[in-house]
Formats: structure tokens, sequence, C-alpha cells
């Protein structure tokens, strides 16, 4: 819902931001949070699809 007040809504939607984004699963490789809808995860490490894509041969030979 918003107010009559622009700096308010401003601040309470970032706070909203902020908490979506600290239930989101952090990549093991890059350590931010991940934002996509989909990642990797195996054998515990969780992978976004940029670490995924930028690491793939040494991913490969890591967990084969």
């Amino acid at each position: 819902m918003w107010t009559s007040d622009p700096v308010w809504d401003a601040e309470c939607y970032a706070a909203e931001q902020d908490r979506q984004t600290d239930r989101r699963p952090v990549c093991d490789c890059c350590g931010e949070p991940i934002q996509e809808d989909c990642a990797l995860h195996y054998k515990g490490v969780w992978l976004c699809w940029e670490c995924v894509n930028n690491n793939e041969e040494y991913i490969e030979e890591a967990w084969e």
C-alpha cells in the first residue's frame, strides 16, 4: 500500500527488497545472494548461473 509520502514509500520498498534478498541462498563462489529463480545446488554448494558459466570447466573437473 502506498502513502502520500514518497520518501517513506521508497524506504519501505527498499526494506522489503532487502528482506526478500536475505531469504535467498548465497552463492558459494562469489558470495552474493542468488537473484535468479534457478540456481545450481549440488553436494551442499549453491552457485549462481553467472558463476556456473564463468567456471564451467573447473566445476566439471571438481565434481566428477
